[in-house]
């Protein structure tokens, strides 16, 4: 009988270890456990033996010699010693194999078991347009700290974001070890882009959506749809969930509710790619009787401190939120090189 190989096989034989554990009780003793990365050798450890086979380039499952080590024997120490920092360290960095098919399912879970991760530009401090954007938001993203605002009825949910342009949508990922991962790739994509200006600012009303106003620009480099391109295939495709996966945030901007589905399905996010549009939002719970006057009182504020409508983007910022019930925070900011 030929096995089952490539995708399927691999998930067809999961779904049989796991139903095998689960009928056995799901004992502690025995953990299921998936990693992302590539293997370029199968590791078995029994007791003190250890067993290594390599996968061999373009061959079909483990058609290869097996190495056997003992702890038993003095000259295999250093090799054992190698063994076992790579066994610990996938350990640490692999998720549980049924949390990860109940997300695969499409299940509910707890967001308190999962880990939130985020890239945004946010501009510098004491920068005209972030004192002006962290004014109507009430929140100092940067410092972590509220501050007063004169638009508390119409910020709504955009407060506890900060002022931000999103490059990275939020998205959750199953352990720290993953976030620290998607850290290090916005690092290494960091080191191919150059500093590029956001130019000709202005006030956008009923954007992203019908209850929102928010600040966009221009990029003519073209630098910050190619970097939020990037994100989408390295973090996006890599993340166990996003706000509109888990039904947090409805995909509502448009009528094309059949890309959204699909989009959200593969991606975790729906407005990627074609539909991304980069803005900074001021408010999010705006009347519609409202609009007017907001736009133009936030158009007035815009160009008195801001007026040459520009400003550069020099850095990303990776952002973190400690639970689901506090704000946003930047962790750290990567350098455009």
């Amino acid at each position: 009988m030929k096995p089952p190989v490539g995708k399927p096989g691999l998930l067809a034989r999961l779904d049989t270890l796991l139903d095998d554990w689960q009928r056995q009780g799901s004992p502690e003793t025995v953990r299921l456990r998936l990693f992302t990365h590539y293997p370029t050798f199968a590791l078995l450890i029994a007791d003190d033996e250890y067993f290594v086979y390599p996968y061999g380039y373009a061959t079909l499952g483990n058609f290869s010699p097996v190495i056997r080590l003992s702890a038993n024997q003095p000259g295999h120490e250093k090799p054992i010693q190698f063994f076992r920092g790579h066994y610990e360290r996938v350990r640490n960095s692999a998720v549980d194999a049924g949390l990860k098919m109940r997300f695969r399912e499409g299940l509910a879970m707890a967001e308190e078991t999962l880990h939130l991760f985020a890239v945004y530009f946010v501009p510098a401090t004491g920068s005209p347009l972030y004192a002006l954007g962290t004014q109507v938001l009430g929140y100092d993203v940067r410092a972590g700290v509220g501050v007063p605002t004169t638009w508390t009825t119409q910020v709504g949910a955009a407060t506890s974001y900060g002022f931000h342009l999103t490059v990275c949508d939020a998205l959750y990922f199953h352990n720290a070890e993953e976030v620290a991962l998607a850290g290090h790739r916005v690092v290494f994509l960091a080191k191919d882009y150059r500093p590029f200006d956001l130019v000709n600012l202005r006030v956008q009303s009923r954007f992203p959506d019908e209850h929102s106003i928010s600040i966009v620009g221009d990029d003519p480099s073209g630098t910050l749809e190619a970097l939020h391109c990037e994100l989408v295939a390295s973090a996006y495709r890599s993340a166990a969930a996003s706000d509109y996966s888990l039904g947090k945030a409805p995909a509502t901007r448009d009528d094309d509710s059949r890309r959204a589905e699909l989009m959200i399905r593969r991606f975790r996010a729906p407005y990627i790619l074609q539909k991304y549009r980069p803005h900074l939002t001021l408010l999010s719970a705006v009347k519609p009787e409202e609009h007017e006057e907001c736009a133009t009182r936030l158009r007035h504020l815009l160009v008195t401190h801001v007026p040459s409508l520009q400003v550069r983007v020099d850095k990303l910022a990776i952002m973190g939120k400690p639970s689901a019930n506090t704000a946003w925070k930047l962790v750290r900011e990567v350098p455009l090189e």
